[in-house]
């Protein structure tokens, strides 16, 4: 494929999550990818909180700091061993 291939399906990719839309997942993703951090698709919706900062100069973005709620994230799958 081409970069501009590329890059069109990554914006399709970045458009369907926003929207929440699974269906075109399968013709963007390749077979297995599914599988996030070692946890298999679950079918159940989640929700996470996060932070991204980008650093920009002349319009561009130089540097990208991300923070996810990986725990709570973890949690939700079902993958996170319960102590107590």
């Amino acid at each position: 494929m081409s970069t501009e291939q590329n890059k069109a399906a990554k914006w399709r990719y970045i458009e369907a999550f926003n929207r929440r839309d699974l269906t075109v997942f399968p013709e963007l993703l390749a077979a297995g990818w599914g599988h996030f951090m070692g946890v298999a698709p679950t079918g159940k919706d989640l929700a996470f909180s996060g932070t991204v900062i980008d650093r920009f100069v002349d319009g561009k973005v130089v540097e990208a700091w991300e923070t996810v709620d990986m725990l709570g994230l973890m949690r939700q799958l079902g993958a996170t061993a319960t102590f107590g």
